[in-house]
C-alpha cells in the first residue's frame, strides 16, 4: 500500500504519525517475538551454546576441559577409509584424508557433559604408545586437567584431546582417547 501525503506543516506531521504508529508497533511486535523465540531455542543449551546432554551411544569429540565433575567437549565427526576420502572431498579439503582418517568439526560449540557414577577414562601414554592406556576416574582426570597432578605424559595436547565417548541415559560412562596419527 502506498500513501501520498500532500500538504505541509502540522497536519502533514499528524498524518505521518498516524501511519507510523502501526508500523512501529508491528516492528516492535516482531522484535519481541524474535527475542522470545530465541530464548526458547536456547532452552536445554549450556552457556557456550551446546546441548546440555550428548545423545546415547558412541560419540567422537575433542575433550576441552574437565572441571566440577563434568566434561567440556567439542563434538566432531571422525571418518575412516573411503568415508574419510568422501567427507574430505565433500568439505573441499585438498589432499584427501591423510592416513585414511578425516575429522570434520563444523563448529566450535562445546557441550558440558555429565558423567555417570561408574565413569572411567582411558588416556594414551604419550611416552610409550605400546603401553596400555592409563585408566582414570573422573577425579583423576580432573586433576590431570587442572595441573594438580601429572602422573604421565598424555599423548596429545590436553586442550583438544580426541576422544570417543560412550553415553547412556545422557551421561558419559566411558571416555577413550582416540589415537590420530
Amino acid at each position: 500500500m502506498m500513501v501520498t501525503i500532500v500538504g505541509s506543516g502540522y497536519k502533514q506531521r499528524r498524518i505521518v504519525m498516524r501511519l507510523a504508529k502501526p508500523v512501529i508497533f508491528g516492528i516492535g511486535a516482531v522484535v519481541v517475538i524474535a527475542v522470545v523465540a530465541l530464548a526458547f531455542s536456547m532452552l536445554g543449551r549450556d552457556a557456550t551454546g551446546g546441548d546440555s546432554a550428548l545423545p546415547d551411544g558412541t560419540s567422537f569429540a575433542f575433550l576441552v576441559d574437565v572441571a566440577d565433575g563434568q566434561l567440556t567437549v567439542d563434538p566432531a565427526e571422525l571418518f575412516h577409509g573411503e568415508e574419510a576420502e568422501a567427507a574430505s572431498r565433500e568439505d573441499g579439503v585438498g589432499g584427501g584424508a591423510p592416513n585414511g582418517i578425516y575429522v570434520r568439526n563444523s563448529d566450535t560449540l562445546t557441550i558440558h557433559a555429565q558423567v555417570s557414577s561408574d565413569f572411567t577414562a582411558a588416556i594414551l601414554d604419550g611416552g610409550d604408545l605400546k603401553q596400555p592406556p592409563h585408566v582414570l576416574s573422573i577425579e583423576e582426570l580432573e586433576a590431570l586437567y587442572s595441573g594438580t597432578e601429572e602422573p604421565f605424559l598424555a599423548y596429545g595436547p590436553l586442550s583438544s584431546l580426541p576422544v570417543n565417548l560412550a553415553v547412556a541415559n545422557g551421561r558419559v560412562t566411558v571416555l577413550e582417547q582416540q589415537y590420530l596419527p
